[in-house]
């Protein structure tokens, strides 16, 4: 993503009221704890899939309160970032992990550290060391019961064969598929033998 996209991601993010459950901002500007990072994951995560988001944000280098952008030096080179979500992914729900985290020089010269998080897929709440995690407006907390099972009945098991497809045709289907079919439908049908009231055997 190039620095102009993610500056106007960025101001777009700074121009909000407030934090929102898919948007946190953190000055951490020299370290962060890893296992709060990935309390953060979880909730963002999980909170990006309920509230049917493309991703959600975490960024480092921003005053909470007044959107101030101090900068931070965390994790500063790019082997260390790469490291961080290897880390987070060993610790999480199908080793589910940032899209990307970048760096940004923001117009005021600070570097900025912008995690963007995927939202769990559908059906599977997003646990970090075995806990899952959500949001309460800006609060972190556990994952309410309520949304853990709002996302896990995402997915239900479906008969795709009694959908109707529009536009399909015989050319669309396998034809070995076809022709096992038809033998199955070309198989003489057996008599059903019968008992008469006199014991004789008949057949119909």
């Amino acid at each position: 993503m190039t620095a102009e996209k993610l500056t106007s991601i960025l101001d777009s993010l700074l121009s909000l009221p407030a934090e929102t459950e898919v948007v946190e901002f953190k000055r951490a500007e020299r370290n962060f704890d890893d296992r709060d990072l990935g309390q953060y994951f979880s909730a963002l995560s999980n909170e990006a899939n309920l509230k049917e988001k493309d991703c959600a944000w975490l960024i480092f280098g921003i005053e909470n309160k007044s959107h101030e952008v101090v900068g931070s030096q965390y994790k500063n080179s790019r082997p260390a970032l790469d490291a961080i979500k290897k880390k987070i992914a060993d610790q999480t729900t199908g080793r589910h992990t940032f899209v990307e985290i970048y760096e940004l020089l923001y117009r005021n010269g600070k570097r900025v550290v912008m995690f963007q998080i995927p939202p769990a897929p559908q059906g599977i709440p997003i646990a970090f060391q075995d806990h899952y995690y959500g949001r309460d407006g800006e609060s972190l907390q556990g994952l309410a019961i309520e949304k853990i099972e709002r996302i896990r009945y995402q997915v239900k098991l479906k008969d795709w064969s009694a959908g109707i497809i529009e536009n399909a045709s015989l050319e669309d289907l396998d034809p070995a598929a076809i022709a096992k079919a038809r033998s199955y439908t070309q198989k003489p049908m057996r008599k059903k033998r019968t008992k008469s009231p006199h014991g004789t055997t008949s057949h119909s």
